[in-house]
């Protein structure tokens, strides 16, 4: 509706026309403003007489009222023009006779807002540009005429004015109005909108910044001319930036997106990041169980796994002849991000990222090869979780920065034209990933030197993309999953090597004295570290050796003293920690080698958060040990198979001729150990239940040779040792030894232990004393254990440095009944209840204390290790799931996430697990789910779906009613409820008896048709307004019909049917084939047009085949099935969904039964069943296809058998048998056993001998019977 950036240039005002004054050499301002203002097309140009620009008639905004197609107007102008340049009074004046010329234009419109012809809204796009200011008004201020801006615009045009009626939808584009055709990083959006008339490319609202001040008119007047030359000037004068938007070089291009999806749909490769000596846990496990089949696990169990920053580790999967036409890859890329403290910084997150990427673009050129490539790439928002200096804007700018830097130096190396030139942020939660989504917003700006330094044209996606699987955050967890680490070391030796082999080295490289080693601590540091909290406090012992004696102490006593764990409390943990501690709900303590030697888990705080009952700290929280280790097996080889290895009660005879104690000149050998004994029965009773191959060494017989030879004889996942242990025992040879004893004066050392070549998983030593790491002196404080002495070093230590995953070992001596209480609670959480190893190290600590509140035995186990290795990940969550839920949407996510898991399945599911499924199901709405939430409509929705992906049709049906027919008062039931009702009484009543599935049928096709008649937009008596289709709707219409064309096929091949039977049910199967196939066509849109459903067309031109079309229209239809075929192999390309490429093979099918070479015999038939066969083949092969997905391809080819067969019963044409037979061949091959059908009729006896194309490898004809 006109522009004021012309009101500005007749002014004399603009920056353009001040530069074009500038240049001209003849000309001085008054006379170019004559010139100008005497071109109609210029004047044509101002604001429409009565259009009310944005901001005018404001406070700040242009004076209202302003009247620019009289002449008058602009002769008052003049005096109140000033310009300290040019001079004042310079303005243009143009006469009435040309005002009234220009205005022409206007006056065709009238006073009503300029519109397109109503029949172009669904066709018309309009894209405004974007710019710091744009002109929208005049005002005068003290007598002198300013102009008055708004960032509302293009720099030419506001967006109000731009704005007219009949426009379909509005986009935004970030560029001045003249370089919007000229802005080569948006012409894919462009180029799409152009396509389909939608983009995700551009913003669809106004930008800004997310709680950002509103816009405001800004007052501004003329400045100095520029010296822009004349090629400037053009490009200004055209509303263009003054500087050429045509780049030197061609930029590399990076599109960024947010995704909100979960993470098991992923088909790209995807970005991780790991900690140094941290667990897989999290969306990285999930990865690896979900998507990788434990490559991952593999990797790090061997110890090749990223931690360090500067280290990464690349898992791709093989590609298949698909994807490698395509130059795609799925796996993952896992980077190191270094120590695990809590700080990490935005630039040691882009390190990181740049190292992975790199090796992810080596690991592409040994896979695909040095081809010209752009590869997509995943990420999660890497740091955001683990680290408290991280934000979630910071978390996107580090992923940016280090894809292009990772980019820009792997081209600048190898030269290789290789790149990520897409990079997905993927986020499960939806909160965070709009969040995330912001903050891509701002990058461009933000990163603008890096782009320009290294020739990026990076493109972010302004709006979120919703995925399949994303959830709704319900409730602050603080990720159930995530264990806060508290790490307490010995502050003056924390910072040197833990090796206490080699010097530790300083920054420069120069050896470090080292302390000497002493019995004693005089300075713990603490460092605890959040999912987004970090402190950092050291505490001074005030009594060295204070802590140490009350220890020896209490661990000569079996009895739990509560004061003694106030005393560790008080005197170990530092003042700013102590709430803190309080309020812990699972902590991980890293620990060095003298603070493992504490005794933690004994702490007590005063606390009354439990129901008024005192609990320390390992009981009402679980609490779970990892050493900071220095030395460790650098290649792992861990045991993997259900094989478990169980010592109880072993011999100990010769043992105090072994080891005597000249104090003690009679004693005898130790005690035998009962219950030590009972314990090992019941675990391999546990572990035999599961299906564990358990080889026992259980009883006082069992000698040392049996025990050791057994030990070594297989690799094992469990190792369980029930028995006597030492620790720092002197020996008959004056040297001292620890380990579980044995007989005949032997043990099982750190030496025997550190020579098994296969690790196992989990060891559980129930042992007194193996619990003590070595580095605390005896009593002299003279000497340490490993001085000289390796076999006195702790089995504890030995364990984890050959890499064993979860240890379990007892600090001091226990209690032989309560170690037996302790065993058997920890094996039936892990192993049965499929609880983590943290969980069910404190339930054993909890089942022990219930049982005797005054044996400290559960305090004696130290559990070392990953708190969430699951020793049975397959098993449910067991008593973690039992809590019932607190509200319906915690329910409805659960129903979400288990359907994301049913369609996930790679693997075809037998009847038991979907009976176990089922039995879940019902399980989960019983034990957690109150009866009034079942009537809930959004919960029956949820569960309609549901049941409907377990095969349970009739649960759905009911569930589909039940939820259309509540009160859905928070608008929760979708319209597509009623669709998928429709579809699942069609679905039963083609299950069903012809009568009574004829009537579900057709109930289906009223309840379609009365929802296509709810929701139309036009009235019945309005029949010239347009009416939109919807295209799905008529997709389940049609295939309704076709599902009843099949009831009567049914009733065609049913034996023992008259010749008029016959003829009749093939009379309604042809009318129930033309009406589904008018359904499909209703949807099938323009050939070449957006809207254009290959799906639609296929079916349409599949059932019309059935019907034999009209000679003359054969070629049309061939002609429609091969461009049917090709977009959809156009389509696959973009999605990669494997129902777009299959549709290809189909339109080869289609075109088969339309040109009738399916029906032809002998040779050429075969030839035809031999090309259909390997066109699936080829592309069957080349895809990650689901079983449900197979199953669906093959059932529909079976379906065409069916009305082949009909068709020749009816008409006799021995062709349609024919092609009943290769279809059904066809449908064997795609998925064996998929078309066993028996009511095939019975073939004439020269069809017998005649016929051609395979029937299927072993197959017995049907015969029909008279």
């Amino acid at each position: 509706q006109g522009a004021y950036s012309m009101v500005e240039n007749l002014l004399g005002k603009g920056d353009t026309l001040r530069s074009l004054v500038r240049l001209d050499v003849t000309h001085d301002m008054q006379e170019v403003l004559q010139i100008v203002s005497g071109f109609r097309g210029a004047l044509q140009l101002l604001p429409k007489p009565g259009f009310v620009d944005t901001f005018q008639g404001q406070p700040g905004g242009g004076d209202p009222g302003q009247r620019f197609d009289f002449a008058e107007t602009w002769k008052a102008y003049q005096p109140k023009v000033f310009d300290f340049w040019f001079g004042n009074g310079k303005s243009a004046t143009p006469d009435q006779q040309q005002l009234d010329a220009a205005n022409w234009l206007w006056r065709q419109d009238g006073e009503a807002t300029p519109a397109l012809p109503e029949e172009y809204k669904g066709k018309t796009t309009y894209v405004f540009g974007v710019a710091r200011n744009t002109p929208c008004g005049i005002r005068e201020e003290n007598g002198r005429l300013k102009m008055v801006g708004t960032t509302l615009g293009d720099g030419t045009v506001t967006w109000s004015s731009g704005r007219i009626d009949n426009v379909g939808s509005y986009y935004y584009l970030p560029a001045k109005h003249g370089d919007l055709p000229s802005t080569r990083e948006y012409f894919p959006a462009l180029a799409e909108l152009l396509r389909s008339g939608a983009t995700s490319g551009l913003l669809s609202s106004p930008p800004s910044v997310r709680d950002g001040e509103q816009a405001r008119p800004v007052v501004y007047d003329a400045g100095p001319p520029t010296l822009d030359g004349g090629e400037a000037v053009a490009r200004g004068l055209l509303g263009g930036s003054p500087r050429s938007r045509v780049a030197a070089r061609a930029k590399r291009r990076l599109e960024v997106s947010v995704k909100a999806m979960d993470l098991r749909f992923l088909t790209k490769p995807v970005l991780l990041g790991h900690y140094e000596q941290d667990s897989i846990a999290g969306a990285e496990a999930l990865i690896d169980r979900e998507l990788l089949a434990g490559d991952l696990g593999q990797r790090y169990n061997l110890g090749l796994y990223a931690g360090p920053r500067g280290a990464a580790t690349v898992v791709l999967r093989a590609p298949t002849e698909q994807e490698r036409r395509r130059g795609s890859l799925s796996g993952a890329v896992v980077t190191g991000l270094g120590a695990y403290d809590g700080n990490l910084s935005v630039a040691d997150l882009t390190e990181a990222v740049r190292t992975g990427v790199l090796r992810y673009l080596l690991q592409v050129v040994d896979v695909l090869g040095k081809d010209t490539r752009e590869l997509p790439l995943a990420t999660l928002l890497l740091g955001y979780n683990s680290s408290a200096n991280l934000t979630v804007a910071a978390s996107v700018e580090a992923l940016l920065r280090g894809v292009m830097e990772a980019n820009s130096r792997f081209h600048e190396t190898t030269r290789l034209d290789i790149r990520v030139s897409r990079l997905e942020i993927v986020e499960l939660y939806q909160d965070t990933a709009i969040t995330a989504a912001y903050a891509l917003r701002q990058m461009p700006e933000r990163l603008a030197d890096l782009t320009r330094r290294y020739g990026v044209a990076l493109i972010c996606r302004p709006q979120l993309e919703e995925g399949q699987g994303l959830r709704r955050r319900l409730f602050d967890s603080g990720n159930p999953s995530y264990w806060p680490r508290l790490m307490v070391t010995d502050a003056a030796t924390d910072h040197l090597s833990a090796s206490g082999g080699s010097a530790a080295r300083a920054a420069g490289g120069q050896p470090v004295a080292r302390r000497p080693r002493t019995a004693i601590a005089e300075r713990l540091r603490f460092l605890y570290v959040g999912q987004r909290a970090r402190a950092e406090s050291v505490v001074q012992q005030r009594q060295p050796g204070l802590v140490e004696m009350l220890l020896r102490q209490q661990i000569h006593c079996a009895v739990w003293q509560e004061d003694f764990g106030r005393v560790l409390f008080q005197l170990l943990v530092p003042h700013d920690f102590k709430d803190a501690a309080r309020q812990l709900e699972r902590i991980v303590l890293v620990v060095d080698d003298y603070t493992a030697n504490l005794p933690w888990e004994l702490m007590f705080a005063d606390d009354q958060r439990a129901g008024g009952e005192s609990l320390p700290l390992a009981l009402r929280t679980p609490v779970v040990r990892q050493l900071a280790a220095g030395q460790f097996r650098r290649q792992v080889r861990q045991g993997l198979q259900r094989k478990a290895f169980v010592v109880g009660n072993p011999s100990v005879e010769g043992f105090v001729a072994a080891f005597p104690d000249p104090q003690r000149p009679n004693a005898v050998n130790p005690p035998a150990l009962p219950w030590a004994e009972r314990e090992a029965y019941e675990v391999a009773g546990v572990l035999q239940g599961l299906g564990y191959q358990v080889v026992a060494e259980i009883g006082s017989d069992r000698r040392a040779c049996d025990v050791l030879t057994r030990l070594y004889q297989q690799p094992y996942r469990v190792v369980h040792i029930s028995a006597h242990g030492i620790f720092d025992q002197l020996h008959a040879d004056e040297r001292r030894r620890t380990g579980v004893v044995l007989s005949d004066g032997l043990l099982i050392t750190a030496a025997e232990i550190e020579a098994m070549e296969t690790v196992p998983e989990l060891v559980f030593l129930s042992c007194c004393h193996l619990g003590k790491v070595d580095g605390a002196a005896d009593d002299s404080g003279e000497r340490t254990v490993r001085d000289g002495n390796r076999l006195a070093a702790s089995i504890a230590r030995e364990l984890i440095n050959i890499g064993v995953r979860c240890v379990v070992v007892a600090g001091w001596a226990v209690d032989d009944q309560g170690a037996m209480i302790f065993g058997k609670a920890f094996y039936q959480s892990l192993l049965l209840e499929g609880h983590a190893f943290g969980q069910a190290v404190y339930e054993a600590r909890r089942a022990v204390w219930n049982a005797n509140r005054e044996d400290i035995t559960w305090g004696a186990y130290q559990a070392y290790g990953d708190p969430g290795w699951l020793a049975e990940p397959r098993l449910p969550g067991g008593r973690r799931d039992q809590a019932g839920y607190a509200a319906p949407d915690e329910l409805l996510d659960e129903l979400a996430s288990r359907r994301a898991s049913l369609s996930r399945a790679k693997e075809r599911q037998t009847q038991r697990e979907i009976d176990a499924e089922v039995q879940s199901l019902e399980r989960l709405l019983k034990e957690r789910c109150p009866a009034e939430w079942q009537r809930l409509s959004a919960v029956q929705s949820a569960l309609a779906a549901l049941w409907a992906d377990l095969g349970d049709y009739p649960r759905a049906h009911a569930a589909y009613v039940a939820a259309v027919q509540a009160e859905d008062g928070r608008g929760q039931v979708p319209i597509r409820d009623i669709e998928q009702l429709a579809n699942i009484e069609a679905l039963m009543g083609e299950m069903a008896e012809a009568e009574p599935g004829g009537a579900l049928i057709d109930s289906a096709l009223a309840r379609l048709k009365g929802l296509d008649t709810l929701v139309a937009a036009v009235a019945d008596g309005d029949h010239g307004a347009a009416r939109t289709v919807n295209a799905e709707r008529c997709a389940l219409r049609g295939s309704a019909a076709k599902r009843k064309a099949s009831l009567f096929a049914r009733e065609v091949l049913r034996k023992g049917k008259s010749r008029t039977e016959i003829n009749q049910a093939a009379k309604e199967m042809k009318r129930a084939l033309q009406e589904s196939a008018d359904f499909y066509g209703t949807g099938e849109g323009r050939p070449g047009e957006p809207d254009f459903r290959p799906y639609n067309a296929l079916n349409r031109l599949a059932l019309e085949a059935l019907l034999l079309p009209p000679e003359g229209e054969r070629q049309a239809a061939i002609d429609l099935a091969r461009h049917a075929g090709r977009a959809a192999s156009d389509a696959f390309e973009r999605s990669a969904s494997p129902w777009d490429a299959v549709m290809e093979s189909e339109a080869l099918l289609v075109e088969r039964l339309l040109d009738r070479r399916l029906l032809a015999d002998g040779d050429a038939g075969a030839a035809v069943f031999d090309e259909l066969a390997r066109a699936y083949r080829e592309r069957l092969s080349h895809l990650s296809i689901k079983p449900r997905e197979l199953d669906s391809v093959a059932a529909q080819v079976c379906l065409l058998s069916k009305f082949c067969d009909a068709r020749q019963l009816a008409s006799g044409d021995p062709g349609w048998q024919r092609a009943a037979d290769r279809l059904i061949a066809l449908a064997e091959q795609i998925r064996p056993g998929a078309c066993q059908r028996l009511d095939r009729p019975l073939r004439e006896p020269a069809d017998e001998a005649t016929a051609a194309g395979p029937v299927g490898p072993g197959r017995r004809r049907a015969t029909r019977k008279s």
